[in-house]
């Protein structure tokens, strides 16, 4: 079927219901923007954990399980792990 033989019913000339409707666009677009927000929530939180971290001396990054060379890559890997809120 066409797309605008799905709005618009040929033999009966009336308007057909869509099948989605304007309050379903909302909703997507409120989860796409509630996903971000999630997503920048996690990284935020990533990056006031870096800062800690980042002040520590060498000797406690190793104590604690750290290496200043990766502490970046696994803190934004687990941002990436984290489950939506």
């Amino acid at each position: 079927m066409a797309p605008s033989a799905q709005v618009f019913e040929q033999n009966s000339g009336k308007l057909a219901k869509p099948a989605f409707g304007p309050a379903s666009g909302v909703m997507a677009v409120w989860r796409c923007i509630a996903d971000y927000a999630a997503v920048c929530a996690r990284y935020h939180a990533g990056a006031r954990l870096y800062e800690e971290l980042s002040r520590l001396s060498d000797a406690e990054l190793r104590r604690r399980g750290f290496s200043r060379d990766t502490i970046a890559r696994e803190i934004c890997a687990a941002c990436d792990r984290a489950p939506p809120r």
